[in-house]
């Protein structure tokens, strides 16, 4: 895994780290950046931040906007909502699905996932 720092990186460099990637049976995660030739792309945005209000207060949960596409895969485009435990719960953090109608927050943190095989 590594972060690309919001760099694209050129075709030529593209193509020869895949070859090696393959050639050694591994996966290459990287983020925030572009890459062609990848086999699957997770493109996610923050949507909205929970349990923060008026500035105070602990981050209970984010949502998040996710679209997966690729290569092999049709683009499929989801919300959900990663929630925080409360006090005495011991089933750790969770994901479900977010309500579809929720308002998306035009100051939303961008960050992209890529990964090739």
């Amino acid at each position: 895994m590594t972060t690309l720092g919001g760099r694209d990186i050129p075709p030529t460099r593209s193509r020869a780290l895949l070859a090696r990637t393959r050639s050694h049976a591994a996966v290459l995660i990287t983020t925030d950046g572009r890459m062609p030739g990848i086999d699957l792309t997770i493109d996610s945005r923050t949507v909205e931040y929970g349990g923060i209000e008026q500035g105070r207060g602990r981050l209970r949960s984010i949502t998040i906007d996710t679209t997966i596409g690729g290569r092999a895969v049709q683009p499929r485009t989801g919300r959900y909502t990663l929630t925080a435990p409360t006090y005495g719960d011991r089933t750790g953090l969770h994901w479900t699905p977010a309500d579809a109608g929720a308002a998306a927050d035009r100051r939303a943190d961008r960050r992209i996932l890529a990964a090739a095989q």
